[in-house]
């Protein structure tokens, strides 16, 4: 599952993003280590072309 919470932060917004439920996989537990690693990457590079996004939208 994964559920994103917005929240004012000064004059902008605060995305927060928490996914959960990867522990509950029927994987060894290497495959979830795996799974949460490439998870975690993926949000990373979403939220920072999100970001990008986002700016070039003030300007």
């Amino acid at each position: 599952m994964v559920e994103f919470t917005l929240s004012p932060e000064g004059a902008g917004t605060r995305l927060r993003i928490a996914e959960t439920g990867i522990r509950a996989l029927d994987l060894p537990d290497d495959a979830k280590a795996k799974h949460a690693e490439y998870a975690a990457l993926a949000w990373t590079s979403a939220l920072e072309e999100l970001t990008a996004l986002a700016a070039g939208s003030h300007n």
